[in-house]
């Protein structure tokens, strides 16, 4: 990166300040703070750059980090923030999560992993920054009825639109639209073929945290709600919901939506599966044909080329006998007639040997083009 990003670190513990520091000095400007209200009185939180990345242990006197985050993301939603604690469940992540962290580091921490962090988490927002700049209000004509629509039938147009996608990607941004008509911010994994893609909303980027919220959820957790937050799963999608509306009302009829939404689009995942599947074990078949066939094609090719030389050979040396005897035996007119026209058959039958061999070379030739033009 050629950008010269500034670091804030935020620890009541001399130490680890310290370590942080003689990791980070020597790729980036480095802020030091041993408590959240130092970091208050001493940072104007409104000016702008004055820190491109914070990291902020969780447990400290007074304010803890969680609620200095908080405290952050009033002023600054998008700057990245990293926390660094000994607290490693579920619930400590979304703990973090919801006071609006990007990531999650523990302590002990390895040089290594944080660095690599500070660096994604940077580049995530060097390139949020980049489309928010370029994108361009846009929507899919194929939804804009949707927008009008009642949520029941915004439902029910999503689940007949999958029907008609062709690939995890397809589908994905069919479901980012789905949502999106809602007023919805989400990130969501798909499962398939013991691999995990991840999408966003709004064409934005998921965080590292948001990754693994999404990923490590499963069938046992069909939906958990936190706040204006919940996470809806089932055995090949998860999908982390940002912001519910306060509405009871309103939330409990989106968590009935989201639940069919979920059951659809998981059985597309299922049958976009079995399709890649099946058109992978028919392209194993095709290389296994194409590959028996060449072998075949090559052993004829083997075996004319051996017959013609053979023939040839022998048609000459019958010529030149033949020739000899017409010498030796004094024949008459009919007989070395006779005897010239038993050579030209011998090579007119030559001829149509070598014209058959070709044909087969074309039409085996014609088999492998063919075989290549299936997908």
């Amino acid at each position: 990166m050629s950008k010269q990003y500034k670091i804030i670190c935020v620890d009541d513990d001399d130490i680890n300040l310290t370590i942080l520091e003689s990791l980070l000095a020597e790729f980036y400007p480095v802020r030091l703070f041993n408590s959240a209200q130092s970091l208050l009185d001493t940072v104007d939180l409104t000016q702008d750059n004055f820190a491109d990345l914070i990291i902020l242990d969780v447990q400290m006197p007074g304010m803890d980090g969680y609620q200095l985050c908080s405290e952050i993301r009033k002023v600054c939603p998008d700057i990245p923030i990293l926390f660094l604690s000994g607290y490693t469940e579920l619930a400590d992540r979304l703990k973090g999560f919801e006071a609006g962290g990007d990531d999650y580091l523990h302590k002990p921490f390895d040089p290594e992993e944080i660095l690599y962090k500070i660096t994604t988490n940077l580049e995530r927002i060097d390139k949020l920054n980049s489309m928010q700049s370029e994108l361009k209000s846009t929507q899919d004509i194929a939804f804009t009825s949707m927008v009008n629509a009642g949520e029941l039938g915004q439902v029910i147009q999503f689940i007949q639109s999958t029907y008609q996608a062709k690939s995890y990607r397809e589908l994905a941004g069919m479901l980012a639209r789905c949502l999106e008509s809602y007023d919805l911010s989400a990130v969501f994994c798909f499962r398939y073929q013991q691999q995990q893609e991840f999408f966003a909303t709004h064409e934005k980027i998921p965080t590292n945290l948001e990754k693994d919220l999404t990923s490590k959820q499963g069938i046992k957790s069909k939906l958990v709600t936190i706040g204006l937050r919940c996470i809806a799963s089932t055995e090949h999608l998860t999908i982390l919901i940002k912001n519910l509306p306060a509405d009871e009302d309103k939330q409990g009829r989106l968590r009935d939506h989201l639940a069919m939404i979920l059951d659809s689009c998981d059985h597309c995942i299922k049958y976009l599966t079995a399709q890649q599947i099946q058109q992978q074990s028919y392209q194993q078949v095709l290389a296994s044909i194409g590959e028996k066939a060449q072998q075949i094609l090559t052993k004829i090719d083997h075996v004319s080329a051996q017959t013609r030389e053979a023939g040839r050979s022998n048609v000459d040396e019958l010529k030149n006998e033949l020739t000899s005897l017409e010498i030796k035996l004094d024949l008459d007119e009919a007989s070395i007639s006779e005897i010239h026209s038993l050579a030209d058959s011998l090579e007119e039958g030559l001829a149509i040997f070598d014209n058959g061999m070709q044909e087969i070379d074309y039409l085996v030739n014609s088999l492998f083009v063919d075989m290549n033009k299936v997908d």
